[in-house]
């Protein structure tokens, strides 16, 4: 920079492309960074330049089987070849009908930092989703914000939710569906 500030920003390619994460928003901040943003990029401190990329394919996970028949990752969101952890969701009835959890022991090990975070964002196809969280002892769950992403995803039970943690600052779940 001009100025001699230097700022690590964090690229990560998933299947929708290349996205800026870790750092953007504080180099976004720092550098008072806003003309040519969409507002909801100003807004959600995310920004997906246009760069071309001949690996567009996600990342597949490991997954098993759990006893009300969704599926999860059991792999305990280990990090997969690109570094950045992923828990699965198969989704059920019940999910469609009410909300979704996020896996305790997902959040213990990678979020930590931010143990009473409420929002957090899920970035599907170049959009993004904020929804709101609600935290209990050893649970966590949507509270608002899951049935506008479901709907605007065309979500159903069988679909096999992917969620990889690409930012655990501002906490930002790129997101992708395997569909039956």
């Amino acid at each position: 920079m001009p100025n001699g500030t230097r700022w690590e920003v964090r690229l990560v390619q998933i299947a929708s492309g290349c996205h800026f994460c870790v750092g953007w928003s504080d180099f976004r901040r720092g550098n008072n960074v806003s003309h040519g943003l969409t507002e909801e990029e100003e807004d959600n401190e995310v920004y997906t330049p246009d760069i071309e990329s001949s690996d567009d394919h996600p990342p597949s996970g490991v997954e098993s089987d759990s006893a009300d028949g969704s599926q999860s990752s059991d792999d305990r969101g280990a990090p997969d070849e690109d570094e950045y952890p992923t828990w699965t969701l198969k989704l059920t009835r019940s999910h469609i009908k009410r909300t979704i959890e996020l896996p305790h022991e997902f959040w213990q090990l990678h979020l930590r930092a931010a143990p009473q975070q409420n929002v957090v964002h899920f970035l599907v196809d170049g959009q993004t989703w904020r929804v709101l969280l609600k935290h209990s002892p050893g649970k966590i769950w949507v509270k608002h914000g899951w049935r506008g992403f479901k709907d605007a995803n065309a979500l159903f039970p069988g679909v096999r939710c992917h969620f990889k943690l690409v930012d655990a600052q501002d906490i930002q779940f790129y997101v992708w569906f395997d569909r039956p």
